[in-house]
């Protein structure tokens, strides 16, 4: 469960937060992977930024507000 600051914000709005720690393998991958393809699970970019605008990229995680994934372009 949360700790802290954390745990007070997801109590005041009644929430049970959890932290999960994963950690993904070549064969998993791949099962996300087809599943994105073939549309049954999808994905929310929040942002796309060229890599010259990595530091933006990061601005944008560091405010805590970002919902989605942020893709980095190479």
């Amino acid at each position: 469960q949360f700790e802290g600051a954390a745990a007070e914000k997801a109590a005041a709005k009644n929430i049970d937060g959890r932290r999960i720690f994963v950690a993904s393998n070549g064969d998993d991958m791949q099962q996300i992977a087809a599943l994105l393809a073939n549309g049954s699970i999808r994905s929310h970019v929040s942002a796309t930024y060229p890599f010259a605008e990595m530091a933006r990229a990061h601005e944008q995680i560091g405010t805590g507000k970002t919902k989605g994934k942020i893709v980095v372009v190479i």
